[in-house]
């Protein structure tokens, strides 16, 4: 079983970084669904409740689940005052035991890429199907890879996103991201994000997260639902829900438990 990268590192800067996110459309998505299939919903990776908490402030029933403790407090600290509170737990996405059923669980951002090895997709796709309702959806995204990029441009640092931090809006903080190799066998692509703040041209700090993502085909989704016994339900290219094509970026899945 791969150890899954934690962000607490990072945590700090996580909202201003990811909200400065030009191409990330995903929380209006996750609303929708949240919408149609109502709660209570259960969110795994829910980190600093960037789509967890919109979907509460919508009225509709939800919990969330992190391996994050720093993501965790963050997330506490948004909602404290929340009535009902949403339930959050530490816990790996893998081995999650809640006593409660959920009529939609998500796993948004592409969480499920850090699943390295088939036993943990699987574990993970299992956890995830075990707490479902009858009548429930599992919904998910993963990034559509460019497999060219993915095996070139080693060591380059690519700025992925700029803002002013609130609490000094003198200075700039800038994402960046560091593409350091990439497995074909197993199609995992291994590199850091780095977070900088800067005040001019120099840099007062830096947190950097390793991380190694693995990179789906739909084939191997297709046959890790089976063998998880989920049927694909709805398929799609892009957070704004539209059919996938060759260029896509995304895939996102409705999925169900099989019959």
């Amino acid at each position: 079983m791969e150890p899954i990268p934690c962000f607490d590192v990072v945590a700090k800067y996580y909202d201003e970084a990811y909200g400065a996110a030009a191409d990330l459309r995903d929380v209006e998505m996750y609303k929708s669904f949240a919408r149609r299939f109502g709660g209570p919903v259960l969110e795994i990776g829910c980190g600093t409740g960037r789509i967890l908490k919109p979907i509460a402030d919508m009225g509709i029933e939800i919990d969330g689940i992190d391996v994050s403790e720093a993501m965790i407090s963050i997330l506490k600290s948004k909602i404290a005052d929340m009535r009902p509170e949403p339930n959050i737990y530490l816990g790996d996405m893998r081995r999650i035991e809640l006593a409660r059923r959920y009529r939609l669980v998500t796993i948004p951002f592409r969480t499920l890429q850090h699943m390295i090895t088939i036993e943990d997709k699987l574990q993970a796709l299992a956890a995830a199907k075990n707490h479902l309702l009858d009548s429930g959806r599992l919904i998910f995204d993963v990034a559509f890879p460019n497999y060219e990029s993915l095996a070139s441009q080693f060591g380059e640092e690519y700025l992925a996103a700029e803002w002013r931090p609130e609490s000094n809006s003198d200075r700039v903080g800038r994402m960046f991201f560091r593409r350091e190799g990439y497995r074909q066998k197993d199609q995992v692509m291994i590199g850091s994000l780095i977070f900088r703040l800067l005040d001019g041209n120099n840099a007062v700090h830096e947190a950097i997260q390793s991380l190694e993502m693995h990179f789906f085909s739909f084939p191997e989704i297709e046959a890790l639902c089976e063998a998880a016994r989920l049927e694909i339900e709805e398929f799609y290219g892009s957070y704004d829900l539209k059919p996938f094509e060759e260029n896509s970026t995304q895939m996102v899945f409705v999925v169900k438990a099989s019959r």
